[in-house]
């Protein structure tokens, strides 16, 4: 999918704008990994099963043609014998000295005529297999190499998902201690007058302690990184985050990857184990990573992306909640434009469960939440009802209304709802046009007629036009406005 960069400079953005910029990069970049992983992996695979296919048949047509020579071979002797058999019977009695002498000479001849044939046999057999073994030892050396790149390519796509996670969190731990300063400038924090005249100002001194403390800390271990985070910052990850020792694991996995190519070492045992995680490895085993753990990795680096971002925010700019609100609903919403609905249910889950007194005082985006958190799990098959039956819908606004009925498939009272004047005025067409939850609505008789008769025209998709619709309303919470 395609990650369309806010145009605006970030030194224009207002900093709680430029926090949530990061925070949808992230989780869009790290989507674009599974993508990427989930495209080329398969690829991999296929070309793995054609030369292992190939091989197949070398390796079949091969011992083919050495049955065949061999039945071949032994016809010919059994030809031969016959024939001098029929041959002895046919000769006179009376010259027995002769045929006695005939006959030692022809099984002279014969056992001079068998050991040429046998080495003829052989030299054809040693062509033969000669010939075969360059063609196997090229498909052996092609098949080795695609099954090579493929540990090759996943292993790196590790390195990558936990290098992207370091960028993130060097990008929001940098603009957190540029709005608390004194986090930073204590006692121990000391600068040389030498230091101070070279940069100018106390600010320029300010900045350079941060990135200092930064830099620092990305080189220390994931797990100092997470208790620092809770420490400024009391997110509570390492109390409330259940996959936090599943992270770890990873963080020192990509490690192993880096350093050893994957080899098991005694300083990865004992880290797994100082955190909680016993791993079922010894000294000098190799590890990999396929598919599963892969996947299994993006979805624990994407939840604590999201905590870590939007708690931090939450926590820092207690003035702009409602920015955070929206572009928490609109993330969502993006993953569901892309039918990634079970990141959109990791997004809405989080989003209900944040704290009355960290959100803001409009509960319209808890009311979205619930609703695309409904969509997300129907679109995967899962039970909805649950999450919808806490709430008195039918009181709220029509808006919620038509959702509800859209969700339950009640098509007819939502085609009634659309023709309201509160739904022209809060949903609209473009809503109507490009609103996640109306996905498969927009495809029913129903809506098309609901449709004409509000708007007098057939509804007709316009791809290019409401894609764009799409990202405006998506990226609407983190533009350059303050």
């Amino acid at each position: 999918m395609s990650n369309k960069k806010n145009t605006g400079k970030a030194k224009d953005k207002p900093k709680h704008k430029l926090l949530l910029s990061i925070i949808d990069e992230y989780l869009v970049d790290l989507e674009c990994l599974r993508e990427m992983h989930s495209s080329v992996v398969p690829f991999l695979q296929d070309q793995d099963k054609q030369r292992k296919d190939e091989l197949d048949k070398i390796i079949k047509l091969a011992i083919g043609e050495a049955e065949s020579a061999a039945k071949s071979d032994a016809e010919s002797e059994a030809e031969s014998d016959a024939e001098s058999a029929a041959k002895s019977d046919a000769e006179s009695d009376a010259k027995s000295d002769a045929e006695s002498d005939a006959k030692s000479d022809a099984e002279s001849d014969a056992e001079s005529d068998a050991e040429s044939s046998l080495e003829d046999k052989e030299n054809k057999k040693k062509l033969t297999l000669k010939f075969k073994t360059i063609d196997m030892d090229y498909l052996v050396a092609n098949f080795k190499k695609m099954e090579k790149a493929e540990k090759l390519f996943e292993k790196q796509l590790i390195v990558t998902l936990v290098s992207r996670f370091d960028e993130f969190l060097g990008q929001v731990l940098k603009l957190v201690l540029e709005q608390n300063p004194e986090w930073v400038i204590s006692s121990d924090k000391t600068i040389t007058y030498k230091d101070l005249i070279a940069l100018k100002s106390l600010d320029k001194a300010i900045e350079g302690i941060i990135y200092k403390e930064v830099e620092d800390l990305l080189r220390d271990s994931h797990e100092k990184q997470i208790q620092y985070i809770d420490e400024k910052l009391k997110i509570g990850i390492e109390s409330n985050f259940t996959k936090l020792n599943e992270f770890l694991e990873v963080a020192e996995r990509r490690n192993l990857f880096v350093h050893t190519g994957g080899v098991v070492s005694n300083q990865y045992i004992d880290k797994c184990n100082g955190f909680g995680c016993k791993v079922p490895y010894a000294v000098n085993e190799q590890l990999t990573s396929d598919s599963e753990y892969f996947n299994k990795a993006f979805l624990t680096y994407f939840e604590i992306g999201l905590r870590i971002g939007q708690a931090s925010y939450r926590r820092i700019f207690t003035n702009e909640l409602k920015s955070a609100d929206q572009a928490l609903n609109n993330i969502a919403v993006k993953f569901m434009n892309l039918a990634e609905y079970s990141l959109a249910e990791i997004i809405t889950d989080f989003d209900i469960a944040i704290p009355s007194k960290l959100r803001s005082t409009d509960s319209e985006y808890l009311y979205f939440a619930k609703i695309n958190r409904a969509v997300s799990q129907k679109f995967q098959d899962k039970d909805f009802e649950k999450g919808l039956s806490q709430d008195p819908w039918q009181v709220f606004h029509t808006k919620y209304a038509l959702s509800i009925h859209v969700i339950r498939e009640e098509y007819s009272e939502a085609a009634q709802l659309m023709q309201s004047e509160e739904i022209k005025s809060s949903v609209g067409k473009e809503g109507l046009r490009t609103w996640p939850v109306f996905r498969f609505f927009r495809e029913t008789i129903e809506f098309k007629e609901a449709y004409k008769l509000v708007y007098g025209n057939d509804y007709i998709p316009d791809y290019e036009r409401d894609t764009e619709i799409k990202e405006e309303q998506e990226n609407r919470a983190i533009d350059t406005e303050s």
